[in-house]
C-alpha cells in the first residue's frame, strides 16, 4: 500500500490525533461560552440579546429556547 492510501485508510493516526485533539478543545469552549451566554441572557427581555446570541451560536442546543423566547417578546411587542 503507497503514503497516499495508507493516509487515505489510517494508517498514519499520529497525523490526525494532533488536529482531534485541537477540534475537540475548540467545540468545548465554543459550547462553554455558548452556556455561559444563555445563562446571562436567559431572563432578558431584550430582542437584541437573543438575536445577537443566536447569530454567535446557531447550533448551540440552547438555540430553540432563545427562538422560542424571541418569538414571544415579538409576538408581545406587536
Amino acid at each position: 500500500m503507497d503514503e497516499e492510501h495508507q493516509r487515505e485508510y489510517g494508517q498514519y493516526l499520529h497525523e490526525n490525533k494532533e488536529n482531534k485533539e485541537l477540534d475537540l478543545r475548540k467545540i468545548r469552549m465554543v459550547s462553554e461560552a455558548a452556556e455561559s451566554s444563555w445563562k446571562m441572557i436567559q431572563d432578558s427581555n431584550n430582542m437584541e440579546d437573543l438575536r445577537h446570541f443566536l447569530e454567535q451560536f446557531p447550533d448551540s442546543p440552547y438555540s430553540m429556547p432563545a427562538r422560542l423566547k424571541l418569538k414571544q417578546l415579538e409576538r408581545k411587542n406587536q
